[in-house]
């Protein structure tokens, strides 16, 4: 399971295969503007540098809460400037929710 299969149940949002048979680029359907997405990890951008490369960044296992936001409905601190028309998918993970030095041993 990769992280764009978790969000294949999020309204508004489409998966499309990137052509490897491996990667999914995940896309704003209820956009105008080419479904862009934005994204956030633990509170700081996240820039795609490869089509589907998020899903080798956040693993299911290590998710603790998604949140999900459509063109200007995103919280100014989330939003990018020029950007206001694309979707911005929030990610929180254990890392941010349990540090490494609050670990249990």
């Amino acid at each position: 399971m990769s992280f764009s299969d978790v969000m294949r149940v999020a309204p508004g949002l489409r998966i499309v295969p990137t052509g490897d048979g491996r990667t999914s680029v995940i896309q704003d359907s209820r956009s105008a503007s080419g479904g862009c997405v934005n994204y956030w990890v633990d509170g700081t951008p996240w820039t795609t540098m490869t089509p589907g490369d998020i899903d080798s960044y956040i693993r299911p296992s290590e998710l603790v809460a998604i949140e999900l936001y459509h063109g200007s409905q995103a919280p100014p601190q989330y939003q990018v400037s020029g950007q206001s028309g694309c979707a911005v998918i929030v990610a929180w993970t254990v890392a941010k929710v349990r540090p490494s030095n609050n670990k249990r041993p």
